[in-house]
Formats: structure tokens, C-alpha cells, sequence
């Protein structure tokens, strides 16, 4: 196995954190237009 030079470990990290961000607001998102919908029927 490789190691992986600190610039590469926090640059995986930042990815990996970026990708959590994006799934969790896009959970947020579809939970906000359930409700909506939800409202409207």
C-alpha cells in the first residue's frame, strides 16, 4: 500500500466532506418538497 502524502489525505478528505454536503442538502431538498406536496394534496 501507498502512503499518501498529507496534501493528498486532506485533498481526499475534502472531496469525501464535499460529497457528504451535497447528499445531505440534497435529503434536505426532497424532504422539503414532500412536505409540500404533502400541503397541497
Amino acid at each position: 500500500m501507498q502512503k499518501l502524502s498529507m496534501e493528498q489525505l486532506l485533498e481526499t478528505l475534502n472531496k469525501a466532506i464535499e460529497l457528504n454536503l451535497r447528499q445531505d442538502f440534497i435529503d434536505l431538498l426532497v424532504n422539503e418538497l414532500d412536505r409540500k406536496r404533502f400541503l397541497i394534496n
